[in-house]
């Protein structure tokens, strides 16, 4: 949970708490439990992300204020174990009462129930798994709540919401991606108990100063018409960085090739992540792996000049990724996020 809880941005821990805690409830029934021993793989009623995101929604309601962070909490979970699908899946098209249920739909409701009745059989532990959250009170009036065609009436109401704000601003299925992404994360991180560790950062002024080193030494101190360009460009972008206000967050570069994107898309990034605060992972995306290594190459050299021994602490700094690329982290000093963080030096990492 700490994991997903760290890959959100501030104001969203309730919110990976619930989805967290919510996420695997279904796996109470004996069905799941059949399937998990025996591998019978037939029986509906051990799929176990329908009711679990139910229960999610469940728990959302009563204690988180907005509703629409209560849906994100069901669709997350109800697609975490296949890709995300559309918004209203699972869902009753209306949220009037006395419109006939469809038949398909009815006979999901009908699976729902059947795991209920079975977690009734084990309800004391079920209670005293969650004790330890204080969701004791949730698990129990989930347990005997009768309303469940309501509820689902009600994120279906909010999914055409949502599905609306999606299609006009893209926060709200950045938020939902976010979500999605660190539930899935934690959970993999959970499952294999892998400890996360810490990101590091340099400042950008760091960063900037070893650039500025390596242009240096890549032109031998000569000033040529195309570098000063260069120079006047990554000016102008980090210049534009500081001049956006907080709640801009796309941004486009567009300048011709060989003007330097390599380094100001990623100095862009780090501008705009120290402006904000810093503690976000940035995500170079490129289209070949020859340029990954290419730029990967390059700007490792900036954090090599300034770490020492960096081919072996590089992990938390910086990591290559493509279907030839080995990632391992690389560090000396292994920094686990359920150890708390470790401090060396103005960065809080290995210097």
């Amino acid at each position: 949970m700490e994991n997903a809880k760290y890959s959100l941005k501030s104001g969203w821990d309730k919110t990976a708490e619930v989805a967290c805690l919510s996420h695997d409830f279904g796996k109470y029934t004996i069905y799941f439990q059949n399937r998990l021993h025996y591998g019978n793989r037939n029986d509906e009623r051990a799929d176990h992300s329908y009711i679990s995101a139910l229960f999610g929604a469940f728990a959302g309601m009563r204690l988180l204020k907005d509703e629409n962070h209560v849906f994100y909490i069901y669709h997350a979970i109800l697609c975490h174990h296949k890709s995300v699908s559309g918004l209203r899946d699972g869902l009753l098209e209306t949220d009037k009462k006395g419109v006939e249920i469809p038949k398909a739909f009815q006979h999901k409701l009908d699976i729902v129930c059947q795991q209920i009745e079975d977690m009734k059989n084990h309800r004391a532990e079920i209670i005293q798994d969650y004790s330890s959250w204080n969701y004791e009170e949730i698990v129990d009036e989930f347990l005997d709540h009768s309303g469940l065609e309501n509820l689902i009436r009600k994120l279906g109401k909010l999914a055409y919401g949502i599905e609306s704000r999606f299609k006009k601003y893209a926060d709200n299925y950045i938020y939902f991606q976010s979500l999605y992404s660190a539930l899935i994360s934690g959970d993999k991180f959970s499952a294999s108990d892998t400890p996360m560790i810490l990101p590091c950062e340099l400042p950008f002024v760091t960063l900037n100063g070893s650039r500025r080193i390596s242009v240096e030494e890549r032109t031998k101190g000569i000033k040529s018409e195309m570098g000063i360009v260069r120079e006047e460009i990554f000016t102008n972008i980090m210049n534009s960085i500081e001049e956006q206000p907080e709640y801009s967050y796309l941004y486009s570069i567009t300048s011709p090739t060989g003007t330097g994107k390599t380094y100001a898309g990623f100095f862009a990034a780090v501008k705009l992540n120290e402006q904000l605060g810093g503690g976000r992972k940035i995500i170079y995306a490129l289209p070949f792996t020859s340029i990954i290594n290419q730029n990967f190459n390059e700007i490792y050299k900036l954090y090599a000049r300034e770490i020492r021994d960096f081919e072996k602490r590089s992990g938390p700094y910086l990591m290559k990724h493509h279907s030839l690329a080995d990632v391992d982290y690389q560090t000396k000093s292994m920094m686990w996020i359920n150890k708390g963080p470790r401090c060396f030096g103005k960065t809080g990492c290995p210097m």
